[in-house]
């Protein structure tokens, strides 16, 4: 499996909160088995804007990726999901990138707030279709009150892949089974292909 985790780094999460996202991170890492011929890993990370802070091809080592998780700035600014989606398509899932032709390929969306509405934000249902046509089934993590369902139920690729949680120390009552969902995910990879008529 090729997955990439797209993290919440804006001002509404706090720099405490931020370092327990990326420990749950650690945790669905460690449930993946990270290895050279096993499951590979990257980190997206967005606030006003989006980085790629890990690529799929940079650890094969999950000691090494743990690491790397500690380096993952915390950039305290705005929320635009948007950028993040986006990202995770454009800087991740292509070979360049290290993504693997015959790999299954799943993406992590861990959120705070709901998407912030500026003149150029483009409404998640619109920004995430680049991973949909390369076959990514997307889950996504709400966390807190402030949660809009709606709105990341449209990022996901079936209503049943959006887990909320009413805070951060509730990220770990869903790891096991957001972890089992995830590494069971080409199940749903044909209904996927029919849905939105993409070829495999």
């Amino acid at each position: 499996m090729d997955v990439s985790f797209i993290v919440d780094a804006s001002q509404s999460v706090g720099l405490h909160n931020y370092h327990k996202v990326l420990e749950f991170v650690k945790k669905l890492a460690k449930a993946l088995q990270i290895s050279q011929s096993g499951s590979h890993a990257s980190l997206v990370i967005f606030s006003d804007t989006a980085r790629v802070q890990i690529t799929l091809d940079e650890h094969d080592d999950i000691r090494e990726f743990n690491k790397a998780l500690k380096e993952a700035p915390y950039l305290g600014k705005r929320t635009r999901i948007d950028k993040g989606l986006r990202l995770a398509s454009e800087g991740v899932f292509t070979s360049r990138a290290g993504m693997r032709p015959s790999s299954r390929r799943v993406a992590v969306l861990l959120t705070e707030g709901r998407q912030t509405r500026t003149f150029d934000s483009i409404p998640l249902r619109y920004a995430v279709q680049p991973l949909r046509l390369k076959r990514v089934d997307v889950f996504a993590v709400g966390i807190a009150n402030d949660i809009r369902f709606d709105e990341l139920s449209s990022a996901t690729t079936r209503d049943q892949n959006v887990f909320l949680v009413k805070s951060f120390k509730g990220l770990n009552e869903i790891a096991e089974d957001l972890s089992e969902k995830m590494l069971t995910a080409s199940i749903f990879l044909i209904q996927i292909n029919k849905k939105y008529h993409v070829a495999a």
